[in-house]
């Protein structure tokens, strides 16, 4: 219940109580009153009978009745008197004069005076006198008088009526001007107050209250003021403090968010407390549904190492795993993974931190692999420059041999000789002709300049990559690899690249490019390969690639297109197929690392770009986009390196 009306229901309880108290006084002093003015209308009636009493009683002795009415008349003519009775001393009544006939009345009250010995007695509106009438100390007859109370008690209600009234509005009056007093000291500056923390509550702090009066409330109001500073002075450092906390939070959020590495954090059960966006990449599941549940549950891929936590739970040490290897889509991953114990007063639990090496240890092999390719790409330098020797006698004795034995004029000692043997030029030259001796020898010429051209790519190819970049013309570099790829024949597989049909469609006209043409090849040479290789395991009848150079305007770059009529490949492995180690080949059929490092020349060191596109049974094309402008990351000749 309000305070208003508390303060009403006091005020009226206490006027009405005051009011109460009034009339219960009221009604005992009334009361007395009435008492009081009974005894004198009884003493006023004695006085008028004692005056009369004399002839009324000679008149009673005599039996006139004239005269005893002409008495009982003038008592009448008393204001106040209603009636009077006269008796005689036998109870006769002998004279009955009222302003209404009521003898029967009279007569029986009369009876009930004389039966209990009465002299007054007051009825609804009446009192009645009865009085002895004597004569020589003899009762000779009686007179009864009937007083009508009808004005009294007229006037006594109106009193009573006025007195309330009075009360009452005087205790209205009163209660309407203490609430009004009530409302101006208390009610209002009550309500003020309720207003102001009402403000306060919705978020105004540092609401005050103005105009304090010196009384209690006022007091009240000051210490509401002082609490209303203070509230506002700790709400602003509680909301400093929270938006410090908010962008810390924030802050390391982002930070444990933007590590590449896993981060979890587990209770002393093993249960998930928090982790990181990339935790919940690699998991596929949303924090809310992995919350609370068991780590192995939510990352099968650490089962096996579930004991080893719980050891660094138990023991509050930390323990490292390294090249922890775990299947991931289909793919072999190996992880590193660290265990820190977190043990404060409240909380007990572990961060674990768990890194993908997988393209590190790939990088490790690549590397290695690439050693061994730089191992054999000396090796075949070597040996190439120790082909170079005899090749270049065998081209020289096999032009010398074309000279002596086919050139009949002009080389005096090719006579001489002829002569010294008892023959001709002309009869050797027949000879020769007849046998064919001079193709053989051009066969032998052309073989051996082919072999020296092979030897020259060769060594080009297996050359450490120093080279500078330089223009080119894809469309030349597509041919000198050609004629590299032809000398590739697995006897075994019965494979050979110069049994595959060549469709070459050249734009006239292209652009040199910037590029390294050594790398260039090399990833030319890979395509070639693998896409021989697929059509001859795959089974083509006629196998064939289509090789397209053209010049896109739009992008300003240069772009080759390898095509071949082989198997294809299915989605997947075209997702894949860029990435190191993976191939489709058997185990120690292929290390998986070819189109991976011709995607790296191509991207990373051309600025270019690769791709593929294939569908199952319709071969694969493999696009190839280089800048015209070149790479910031080509060696340009007179560049620093």
């Amino acid at each position: 219940m309000k305070l208003r009306l508390k303060i009403h229901r006091e005020i009226a309880k206490a006027f009405l109580s005051v009011s109460c108290i009034c009339v219960l006084i009221l009604i005992p002093w009334q009361t007395r009153k009435t008492t009081v003015m009974n005894h004198k209308l009884i003493s006023l009636m004695q006085t008028f009978i004692t005056r009369d009493i004399s002839p009324l009683a000679n008149a009673i002795f005599e039996e006139r009745i004239r005269s005893i009415n002409v008495r009982a008349k003038n008592i009448l003519e008393i204001e106040g008197v209603e009636s009077v009775y006269i008796f005689d001393a036998k109870y006769r009544l002998l004279s009955d004069i009222s302003t209404e006939p009521q003898w029967i009345k009279g007569d029986l009250h009369f009876q009930t005076a004389a039966k209990h010995n009465l002299d007054s007695w007051t009825t609804k509106n009446s009192l009645w006198y009865l009085q002895a009438i004597p004569v020589f100390d003899e009762t000779i007859g009686y007179i009864l008088i009937e007083y009508s109370l009808a004005d009294m008690k007229k006037n006594e209600t109106l009193s009573l009526l006025l007195f309330t009234g009075t009360i009452v509005m005087f205790t209205l009056i009163l209660m309407l001007l203490t609430n009004r007093l009530i409302r101006k000291i208390i009610l209002r500056p009550v309500d003020h107050l309720i207003q102001s923390m009402t403000e306060i509550e919705k978020g105004q702090y540092g609401r005050q209250i103005s105009n304090i009066s010196e009384d209690e409330i006022g007091e009240l109001a000051g210490k509401f003021n002082s609490m209303s500073l203070e509230i506002d002075t700790s709400y602003n450092q509680i909301e400093n403090r929270n938006k410090q906390l908010k962008q810390t939070k924030n802050l390391l959020d982002s930070i444990i968010n933007s590590m590449p590495s896993i981060l979890i954090t587990i209770d002393d059960q093993g249960r998930i407390k928090e982790w990181n966006t990339r935790a919940e990449e690699a998991a596929g599941i949303s924090f809310s549904s992995a919350m609370g549940k068991p780590l192995n549950e939510v990352f099968p891929m650490i089962e096996k190492h579930m004991d080893d936590i719980s050891s660094a739970l138990t023991d509050k040490a930390t323990r490292k795993f390294t090249k922890v290897e775990t299947m991931i889509k289909n793919r072999l991953h190996y992880l590193d993974m660290i265990v820190y114990p977190v043990v404060t007063e409240t909380v007990e639990g572990a961060v674990i931190i768990i890194d993908d090496r997988t393209d590190i240890v790939y990088m490790e092999k690549m590397m290695i692999q690439n050693e061994k390719m730089l191992s054999v790409g000396g090796l075949a330098a070597g040996m190439a420059h120790e082909i170079n020797n005899p090749l270049a006698g065998i081209l020289q004795t096999a032009n010398v041999l074309k000279n002596r034995l086919t050139e009949t004029t002009g080389i005096q000692a090719n006579i001489k000789a002829a002569e010294a043997a008892g023959t001709t030029m002309e009869s050797i030259r027949d000879y020769m002709e007849s046998r064919n001796i001079p193709h053989m020898l051009d066969v032998i010429i052309e073989s051996g300049r082919r072999v020296a051209e092979i030897v020259s790519n060769m060594l080009s190819f297996a050359r450490k990559s120093d080279d500078t970049a330089a223009p080119h013309s894809l469309s030349n570099l597509l041919d000198k690899t050609l004629e590299l790829a032809s000398t590739d024949y697995d006897l075994k597989k019965k494979y050979d690249f110069m049994a595959i049909r060549i469709r070459k469609e050249y734009e006239d006209n292209l652009p040199e490019v910037p590029c390294e043409a050594g790398k260039v090849k090399q990833v030319i040479l890979n395509i070639l390969r693998n896409g021989a290789q697929a059509m001859q395991e795959g089974g083509t009848e006629i196998p064939c690639f289509t090789l397209r150079t053209q010049y896109e305007k739009e992008k300003k770059m240069v772009c080759m297109e390898i095509e071949d009529n082989g198997p294809g490949m299915d989605e997947e492995a075209r997702k894949r197929i860029f990435e190191p180690f993976f191939t489709t080949k058997p185990v120690g059929k292929g290390t998986g690392l070819g189109l991976s490092v011709s995607y790296f020349i191509i991207t990373e060191n051309h600025g270019g770009e690769m791709s593929v596109e294939s569908i199952p049974g319709s071969g694969a094309k493999f696009i190839i986009r280089l800048p015209v402008k070149g790479s910031r990351n080509l060696h340009e000749p007179g560049a620093q390196q």
